[in-house]
């Protein structure tokens, strides 16, 4: 029966970053067309301002952030081609700002 602690114990360790990162995740408001979108490339692949520059949009914003860049475009499948690009989050970069700042959008 002590063997069973540790194991338990380390399982917990492992799955509670998981389990709180998908829940950050859930919690941000999906993107909306016509608006700023938050793009987060996959580790392995093009980054997410080359992939926003491939889908015909571009950069909202002085810098990038560490996860994605902020970007617009007005063309109507321009999610479907950031998706495509390989694209693997995009999120409303306007909610998602006032989310964060406290704002209640």
């Amino acid at each position: 029966m002590r063997l069973r602690t540790p194991r338990l114990a380390a399982l917990a360790v492992c799955l509670f970053p998981l389990l709180w990162a998908g829940g950050a995740i859930a919690s941000v408001p999906p993107a909306r067309p016509g608006w700023p979108v938050l793009v987060v490339s996959g580790p392995f692949g093009p980054d997410a301002a080359t992939l926003l520059r491939r889908a015909g949009g571009h950069e909202v914003g002085p810098r990038r952030f560490p996860i994605g860049v902020v970007g617009h475009s007005q063309d109507a499948d321009f999610f479907d081609r950031l998706v495509h690009g390989g694209a693997i989050l995009l999120l409303d970069a306007g909610r998602m700002t006032a989310m964060f700042c406290g704002a209640d959008v």
